[in-house]
């Protein structure tokens, strides 16, 4: 591999410094770029960091406490997309020190984005699944009191959950990566999304209390709460898509989540989620 290593410096010290070499020798440092099992790596190592070079320098340090510190510096091609990849294959290649006691810690710009989305999607994941569980739980008791309904609330947010498969999916597909500007979509998905499900349930019901049958009851509300969901809803997606314009990728992806989020919940409300009420009033009644 194309690095910077002890290895590489232990050659080049070893050409140069006859202490070093010594130390090669004794540890028994050979072609084959290894040392005999029962070697005094320490020495060798005290002896090369005493050598000094620019080298050295940059691949190992002594600690104060004992031991010493070594950094393997490795040039690679592989794209910033495929981080995790990176440090799986780097513990791979290093599983012979880790299983000798050494700890080592994979590092780069790449590697620390895929941690850094990966801790966020597990975050993402705990919060989703609070913030529902919550959601469900408070619309449980609210149609159970108002209507003495419950089942309505199970129902409200079925749409809702769906509209983050849909936001999820599309960003996977459009390629655009979960950061800490993107993550904030999940809060906002569920905020909007349950937001229009209660316009519509209540409208419903209100149509029901009137003497609508299931049918007619739809019809009203998605002539009257729809129609207004889909001015609130545009009118929201053209605020949102302006962000689409910015110089920055950050902002430019986030309009791009918030406007897919918001198109999700509308379609979900309006579609969606009264083909929901149709059935339940058909196994309820």
């Amino acid at each position: 591999a194309d690095a910077d290593s002890v290895l590489s410096a232990l050659q080049e010290a070893a050409a140069a410094d006859p202490a070093v070499q010594e130390a090669a020798d004794a540890a028994g440092f050979g072609d084959d770029l290894t040392v005999d099992p029962d070697a005094d790596v320490g020495a060798l190592y005290g002896a090369l960091v005493a050598s000094g070079g620019p080298v050295v320098g940059r691949v190992l340090a002594e600690d104060p406490g004992g031991g010493f510190t070594s950094r393997v510096s490795l040039r690679t091609s592989v794209p910033e997309t495929e981080g995790g990849r990176i440090d799986a294959a780097l513990h791979h290649a290093f599983a012979p020190l880790e299983e000798a006691g050494v700890e080592v810690t994979p590092t780069s710009d790449a590697i620390v984005q895929a941690q850094v989305a990966q801790a966020i999607q597990d975050s993402q994941l705990l919060s989703m699944v609070l913030a529902m569980v919550a959601a469900t739980l408070l619309l449980t008791v609210y149609f159970a009191v108002s209507a003495r309904r419950p089942v309505l609330g199970v129902v409200t947010v079925i749409p809702v959950l769906l509209v983050l498969a849909w936001t999820f999916g599309a960003m996977a597909v459009l390629g655009i990566p979960l950061t800490p500007v993107t993550a904030t979509i999940a809060a906002l998905s569920i905020g909007i999304g349950v937001d229009f499900a209660i316009h519509v349930v209540n409208r419903f019901l209100e149509a029901l209390e009137a003497g609508e049958d299931t049918m007619a009851s739809l019809r009203i509300t998605l002539a009257s709460t729809g129609g207004a969901l889909l001015g609130s809803g545009l009118t929201t997606l053209v605020g949102f898509g302006v962000l689409l314009t910015s110089a920055l990728v950050p902002f430019q992806q986030l309009g791009a989540v918030t406007v897919l989020a918001v198109g999700f919940s509308l379609l979900a409300a309006i579609l969606v989620l009264p083909s929901v009420l149709r059935l339940v009033e058909r196994i309820t009644h």
